[in-house]
């Protein structure tokens, strides 16, 4: 009977996937999401042989349900995302993922096999309960560390602003996880028989309650705030009279209480008494603020790419794809980091851009008959309490819903989702199901067998093993190059991540690419020998990928930049292969400022001054209220040597573009004001330096010199007073120029 332990085998195993949220992998590229999906894959397949084996080996003992609506649905949705990403843009792409996000259809057919696992596993009522518990449990450790995250190791910790995110990273990642096991918490306080159990898990859901609303993610609080609505919605159709008022009233109280808050959060006066009220304005400008703006433009954008692939759309993970081609200029009024957007950030849209609408009416196939069946099960329940366990989880549902129209898909999330799902079909749908029992050992059990197992080993191997080294070394390699100023160790282990055969190696060259770029602006390359070969092995797969990818913008663009530092630190040869390059990722994306802005460098590297303003002029041509564009162009016109164009054209920059007014760039725009003697326009940078600096004496010092220049004595002698008053170091010098410049 050694084959009886391969239950308890899966068990375990079900139960340790609850604790990979609390995994973090900081010897790996995006430590908080990569690590642990591999992870989860490795325990996954190993699991499903041991359920055949347990299978085929124990005949009677195994018994298989009949399929229901649920799990039809399920099965249409995965077969759709495997059919898209074949038909779709990149199959490479969609199929596996990628570090970053690591959400190929790959991970989704694993979600698939853990859903049929744990109706597999879970068959009595208690064994589901337990599972429930622990996975709210974990969840809460995970909360917990979002409020201490402040005293985690520095390689756990992701995102340390003023919101909460913890172990995994991000707050919007953290709110996404926590919504679902917040009302699982909530339905637990409705199955409890004991009055101390009850009131346990009442705790835990307003623990988890208070941690959602420390991310401070707006959408994950609006669909919460919509799910408890729903709830009690549901509520008044499903219960007895008696409770259906005290929903009623409850629901009245809800939306009344809600009402006032949001008024009173319109008034500045009660924000200042009560702090409180300030999130809810927030939450109540969640379409004005500039985060919601540039997200309704890559909305939009996703709206024409469903409109021009709506049937089986461009394959998972390739909304880059779209978003290039279809990108609007206004997005770089916000800043650089707000062109580009490889997730249009709301999943009903993702989901309509990568699998049409074939894909996004098999998902709501998936909500509606899980929603369904809980409804069902609730009118059919004898106990208001059993009443309410079913609605609440269905109200949790509607929750996750709405809060991934405001951003996408992740695992720790999906995790929880998946778990709803298969409870759902195990013990929901069971109760009207019959089981099937192999009665017989199959002759080609030992076959079988042996081709799964050689299939698992070679999955475990080369989609598990070989990505997560060539992510191993690759972490290695941006450690290096970004923060350790070594351009040597950059190259090696960027080699040994680019040498490795995996599915990652096209995304580890755009970011090893990446990396290199950031050495170049840092200055830190003092022998182009040492970067030679790995950026050379980069170029070549980048230019790998262009080929074969032409719609794809990324590839193209970063091979030109790649190529751009080689021309600058090795032969400047390159210079041309660079802008061979650009130029094709113009052609990809002609509206995208960016690539304008390369080209106009890589002309200037070839010393074409004229070509360079030339590419610049249709940059600012795009785009002409914004501010880059014209710095930029400034430059190219500096770089000329026509100063007299010049000069309007930085100062137009800086005047559209607060984001460029870095010390930096204003002291080398005062230089050729200077020569220009513009003393004028130098005294208005020098005020803003110092107003940015208030007891910095060294701006008042340079005040006190251009006053001069400008024939203002007086005004010289009283910002150098209060230069040396400021800083004491300077008295003697004030003193001094006092006196050579006879000011009284």
């Amino acid at each position: 009977m050694k084959f009886m332990l391969l239950p308890k085998i899966i068990k375990i195993g079900l139960y340790a996937i609850l604790l990979l949220p609390l995994i973090v992998t900081p010897f790996t590229m995006f430590p908080w999401q990569f690590g642990k999906v591999i992870f989860f894959q490795i325990i996954i397949e190993i699991l499903a042989f041991v359920w055949l084996v347990f299978w085929l080996q124990t005949p009677g003992r195994v018994e298989l349900r009949k399929l229901n609506r649920l799990d039809w649905a399920v099965i249409i949705f995965l077969a759709i995302l495997v059919v898209t990403a074949v038909t779709g843009v990149n199959f490479n792409n969609s199929f596996f993922g990628n570090q970053s996000r690591a959400q190929g259809v790959m991970l989704w057919l694993h979600f698939g096999v853990f859903y049929w696992l744990l109706k597999s596993a879970w068959r009595e009522k208690n064994d589901w309960q337990r599972y429930l518990k622990a996975t709210v449990i974990i969840a809460v450790l995970v909360g917990v560390t979002a409020i201490l995250q402040n005293y985690l190791p520095a390689t756990w910790r992701g995102d340390l602003g003023p919101r909460l995110s913890g172990i995994v990273g991000n707050p919007a990642f953290l709110a996404a996880y926590i919504i679902l096991p917040a009302f699982i918490a909530l339905s637990l306080v409705f199955k409890s028989s004991r009055a101390l159990e009850t009131w346990f898990w009442l705790g835990i859901a307003l623990l988890e309650a208070v941690i959602l609303w420390g991310t401070g993610i707006r959408g994950v609080i609006l669909g919460a705030g919509i799910g408890a609505i729903s709830v009690l919605a549901m509520a008044i159709f499903i219960l007895n009279k008696k409770q259906r008022l005290t929903a009623v009233i409850i629901l009245a109280a809800l939306l009344f209480t809600g009402a006032t808050t949001i008024m009173l959060a319109r008034l500045p006066k009660a924000q200042e008494k009560v702090p409180f009220l300030t999130g809810i304005a927030n939450i109540q400008n969640i379409t004005q603020a500039s985060t919601a703006q540039t997200r309704l433009m890559a909305w939009q954008i996703a709206g024409q790419g469903f409109k021009n692939y709506p049937l089986f759309g461009i394959g998972m993970g390739n909304y880059e794809v779209i978003f290039n081609q279809y990108y609007n200029p206004e997005l770089l009024r916000y800043g650089f980091k707000e062109t580009i957007w490889d997730k249009p950030h709301n999943w009903l849209l993702e989901l309509a851009v990568s699998a049409g609408i074939f894909g996004v009416l098999a998902y709501l196939a998936v909500y509606a008959a899980a929603v369904q069946a809980l409804v069902r099960k609730a009118r059919q329940e004898i106990t208001s309490k059993d009443k309410w366990a079913q609605i609440i989880l269905a109200g949790g549902l509607l929750a996750y819903f709405i809060q991934n129209l405001f951003l996408f898909e992740t695992f720790n999330a999906l995790l929880i989702f998946f778990i709803i799902l298969a409870f759902i079909s195990g013990r929901i749908f069971s109760e009207t199901s019959t089981d099937k029992i192999l009665s017989k050992k199959s002759k080609f059990a030992s076959l079988i067998l042996t081709g799964v197992g050689a299939l698992i080993l070679f999955l475990l191997y080369q989609y598990n093993y070989l990505p997560l080294r060539a992510s191993y070394y690759l972490a290695l390699s941006e450690n290096a190059g970004r923060y350790q100023n070594s351009p040597a160790a950059w190259a090696t282990n960027a080699q040994l991540s680019l040498r490795t055969p995996s599915y990652l190696k096209l995304e580890s060259a755009v970011l090893a690419a990446s990396t290199l770029d950031t050495m170049s602006k840092k200055n830190i390359i003092k022998d182009g020998q040492d970067i030679k070969e790995a950026a050379l092995m980069l170029t070549s797969i980048l230019a790998d990928g262009a080929k074969k990818y032409p719609q794809n913008y990324i590839y193209p663009v970063w091979a030109g930049q790649a190529y751009l530092v080689l021309g600058e630190y090795v032969d400047a040869a390159y210079f041309e292969q660079g802008r061979e390059f650009l130029e094709q990722a113009r052609q990809i994306a002609p509206r995208k400022q960016e690539v304008y802005f390369l080209l106009g460098q890589a002309y200037l590297y070839q010393q074409n001054a004229a070509a360079a303003k030339d590419i610049l002029q249709a940059a600012v041509a795009i785009s002409p209220d914004l501010g880059q564009p014209h710095w930029f162009l400034g430059l190219a016109y500096e770089a000329a040597g026509e100063r007299l164009k010049a000069l309007p054209e930085l100062k137009q920059g800086l005047r559209l573009e607060p984001d460029l007014q870095t010390e930096q760039n204003i002291l080398y725009l005062i230089d050729i004001l200077a020569e220009a003697k513009d003393y004028a326009t130098i005294l208005d940078y020098y005020k803003l330096l110092s107003q940015r600096q208030p007891n910095e004496g060294y701006w008042h010092a340079k005040l006190a010199a251009t006053y001069l220049a400008q024939g203002d004595k007086a005004m010289a002698l009283t910002e150098i007073i209060t230069a040396a008053e400021l800083d004491m170091r300077l008295q003697a010098e004030a003193q001094k120029f006092i006196r050579d410049n006879n000011l009284k």
